[in-house]
């Protein structure tokens, strides 16, 4: 297998209807990487050429005096797809935890914890900027799927540009998915704002969880992912070849064979490709062994990340505030705050918003960051408002715009028969 196809995910065909693929037993997971497919259904696959293309770049922002990285913050914007039944729901504290998670990792918090001694701040941060809770069961059973990516991303994503979009769903033969910044998608030429950058992780594997035995428990299968979304491949690109250009081109990751999906014990001191130097870095967060191990990214993949940002990311760069929130009803009355869509508008005294980008009749109190400290605002950390009932179920404004008649509609297309062609 061309190890260049182990580029976008953490894949492991996990789950199945009627069967689990992956068996830990004695800490080590029973099968070989290389069997399971390293894409989503149906992804684009990326070639040496255009790697080498992207590398081209890279070095050129290399060259002379870069500008030092400045601290910026990254909004989330989160959509939690359900199925009808519930599954699949994830609490707004759990999306909390994992922003901590993030920080922890970004930071290098979680490194200097570790004792790595190479420890490097990205100087990026993370602030949750709203989460979504989309009730549909096509959209959580085939959130992979790049048809159907093609229909719910543009409807339920906020500006790329702005906002880190990550879609909580159930992955069905992937642990989480992530495209590259750099990468074309399939025609279509991958702009800051193009719908494929984001990331896509199975709903099972925020922090806390017990899947598969709790392997991934802390949370850093988003890490990883969100590696991805800053330009990051695995260090396992190329396997064991000694030509670079296969590589993930970054000096300081020792090369290795395969991805170390199986616990820490059993992997310590791995040495995968005994003609190369230096021993698997088990501990990358780019690799796929169980959370109590992974701890860092290293200095080289902080500052190809950062490169990768000022290069692919001047939106971010400039750090423009993301979108307005608005709360929204919750079961648990928690301050679930979703982004808005179109215009914030006054109405008796309060900001308003639409939040529903199917039924224009949702609106709810909007609420407006001033500054990329979002997050200290009252609004956005929970006012009495959001934790009373009475409150949450506020009657909202009518519409001042008279209704327009719907178009002729064409005959609806089972999202499993779409194609890439059909969302082009």
């Amino acid at each position: 297998m061309n190890m260049l196809l182990v580029l976008l995910t953490i894949t492991l065909l996990l789950i199945k209807a009627d069967e689990t693929v992956v068996d830990v037993e004695d800490g080590v997971v029973h099968e070989e990487i290389e069997e399971h497919n390293d894409f989503g259904p149906d992804w684009p696959v990326p070639t040496p050429e255009s790697f080498a293309e992207t590398q081209k770049m890279i070095d050129e922002a290399h060259k002379g005096d870069r500008a030092a990285f400045p601290r910026i913050v990254q909004p989330v914007s989160i959509v939690n797809f359900i199925k009808a039944d519930g599954t699949g729901r994830k609490p707004y504290a759990a999306f909390v935890r994992q922003i901590e998670q993030l920080n922890a990792a970004f930071s290098a918090e979680e490194a200097r914890e570790a004792g790595y001694e190479k420890a490097t701040d990205s100087n990026i941060r993370f602030k949750l900027a709203g989460v979504r809770y989309v009730v549909n069961d096509e959209f959580f059973d085939l959130c992979q799927l790049p048809s159907v990516m093609g229909v719910y991303r543009p409807r339920y994503m906020m500006d790329p540009a702005r906002h880190l979009n990550v879609y909580v769903c159930w992955c069905e033969s992937n642990l989480g998915m992530a495209w590259l910044p750099y990468m074309s998608w399939f025609r279509q030429s991958t702009t800051e704002s193009h719908y494929a950058q984001g990331a896509i992780v199975h709903h099972d594997l925020l922090p806390g969880n017990n899947f598969k035995g709790g392997l991934w428990k802390k949370g850093n299968i988003l890490t990883h992912e969100i590696g991805h979304t800053f330009g990051l491949r695995h260090p396992y690109e190329g396997d064991c070849l000694s030509d670079e250009s296969n590589s993930d081109q970054i000096a300081d990751t020792p090369r290795q064979s395969g991805n170390p999906l199986s616990t820490c014990k059993a992997v310590k001191n791995r040495d995968s490709c005994k003609n190369l130097p230096g021993k698997d870095d088990i501990a990358n967060y780019m690799v796929a062994t169980e959370d109590s191990c992974r701890s860092h990214f290293t200095p080289g993949q902080v500052d190809y990340m950062q490169t990768v940002t000022q290069t692919y990311k001047p939106t971010l760069m400039k750090q423009q505030l993301p979108s307005c929130v608005a709360a929204v009803d919750s079961s648990d009355y928690s301050p679930d705050l979703q982004p808005c869509i179109g215009n914030v508008f006054q109405h008796n005294g309060r900001a308003w918003c639409k939040t529903d980008p199917i039924d224009p009749s949702v609106w709810a109190w909007a609420c407006c960051p001033q500054s990329m400290d979002f997050d200290t605002e009252t609004c956005r950390q929970g006012t009495p408002d959001f934790t009373k009932p009475a409150a949450l179920i506020a009657s909202p404004p009518v519409p001042t715009k008279a209704p327009v008649a719907p178009k002729p509609k064409k005959p609806k297309k089972s999202l499993r028969d779409l194609t890439t062609e059909d969302v082009q």
